[in-house]
């Protein structure tokens, strides 16, 4: 099967990409088509879409299941990150810049740094200065 792809392919960016002519073009659609109708291929191609039938509702019902779980996962990974930031940076202390919480902070409430994306401490991870008007 991954001849026959392979060769379809070869044959596609031929006809695609080839100057050779007419000649050339139905030479290489002629052979193609005595491929496709080839009685195997036939086989192979059913056997192919029978399969991923198959599976199919099996695939989907999988998702279905895990879905609430890597949710849940993203969310404790999403709460445990921003713990141990907050931990590490006064900023983000519930402080939204707003004047009736009396900070004067402009950056958005969920603003907290740089991230660990490298897995670097997040105490070793630099703070970006004040923006202008703002003080440490």
């Amino acid at each position: 099967m991954r001849i026959l792809t392979l060769l379809a392919g070869a044959a596609i960016g031929y006809v695609l990409g080839a100057r050779a002519g007419r000649e050339k073009y139905e030479a290489i659609r002629t052979k193609a088509s005595e491929i496709w109708d080839d009685p195997d291929t036939k086989a192979k191609v059913d056997q192919v879409t029978n399969a991923v039938k198959e599976k199919a509702p099996g695939v989907a019902n999988f998702i279905k299941e895990k879905s609430p779980e890597v949710a849940d996962k993203v969310k404790e990974t999403k709460d445990t990150v921003t713990d141990k930031l907050g931990k590490h940076h006064p900023e983000s202390d519930g402080d939204t810049g707003s004047a009736s919480s009396g900070g004067s902070s402009s950056r958005p409430q969920s603003y907290h740094g740089s991230s660990n994306v490298a897995g670097t401490p997040a105490e070793d991870l630099p703070t970006p200065p004040p923006t202008s008007g703002e003080s440490r």
